[in-house]
């Protein structure tokens, strides 16, 4: 029977023996740096692309809860790279380093929007795809991106930061108090460790996104995980989802709001990986 995640404690412990046993790696190819855990195996490839502040460690449960049926690889996204398509193309080269042929791919949030701009450059690395709490590029968002971008540039790092953890505090309050301080704790270490250049290339991919990548689709296996009370990505990012994606199986988060995806994420992983199984 699984164990669930109901305090921060037990989070801790989950998270302490993930990385002791699926360290952290870091491997360099042609320049550009991945981190990522890896639980190895001669077993299909479950891939786990984080969400934007976010790195390879939160994985820690998918690292879990996967590693009996699944490869499970959790990335963070090298620094150094400017363009989306490039980044489709270096997670290729990764691929072809580790000698994974294709994966079934999870993003939520931000990697969300990434995940789909990486299948639209290479389609051929998913046997599937699974969204959570995201939306699809779209141009109206693309002015308030823009206009936050010289902010980002020009304010003291301190304040930038103070703004991003400000923003993420207000997704982690709805979550219930029990399992607030551990998550609290570690994105608040991200966002310390993110400099300048690592916001702006957040920024600079989500305006590409967005400006570029607006009729970007995924037409191979998809399924979707939605919270109902999304405050990032609400409404009006659901029904462009399902219009998108019409043919996706598609699973609502009753009463849930942005942060479903870590306070009850053994139940997206429950839903996933049954999805999986029979898809």
């Amino acid at each position: 029977m699984i164990q669930h995640l109901i305090t921060a404690a037990d989070c801790q412990r989950c998270y302490q023996a993930m990385l002791e046993r699926y360290p952290l790696q870091r491997l360099t190819i042609n320049r550009h740096t991945w981190e990522f855990c890896d639980t190895g195996g001669d077993l299909p490839v479950l891939l786990i692309l984080p969400g934007g502040l976010a790195r390879a460690d939160l994985a820690f449960r998918w690292l879990a809860r996967g590693h009996q049926r699944f490869r499970v690889i959790s990335l963070a996204y090298p620094n150094t790279i400017g363009k989306l398509a490039d980044l489709a193309a270096k997670l290729q080269e990764l691929f072809e380093h580790l000698q994974l042929e294709a994966a079934w791919i999870v993003a939520g949030s931000y990697s969300g929007l990434i995940a789909q701009a990486v299948l639209h450059y290479r389609p051929q690395l998913a046997l599937g795809l699974l969204l959570s709490d995201t939306g699809v590029p779209r141009r109206s968002r693309w002015v308030w991106l823009t206009l936050l971008q010289p902010l980002v540039a020009i304010l003291p790092l301190g304040v930038v930061r103070r703004l991003f953890w400000h923003g993420t505090q207000q997704f982690l309050q709805p979550m219930a108090a029990s399992l607030r301080p551990f998550w609290a704790e570690r994105l608040h270490h991200n966002i310390h460790h993110l400099q300048r250049h690592d916001y702006l290339r957040l920024l600079n991919w989500w305006r590409e996104l967005d400006w570029h990548l607006g009729a970007a689709r995924w037409h191979g296996k998809l399924a979707m995980i939605v919270a109902e009370h999304d405050g990032l990505f609400g409404q009006r990012d659901q029904q462009l989802l399902r219009q998108y994606y019409p043919a996706a199986n598609y699973q609502l988060m009753a009463h849930a709001q942005h942060c479903a995806s870590l306070a009850q994420i053994d139940a997206y992983i429950d839903w996933a990986l049954a999805w999986i199984e029979v898809a």
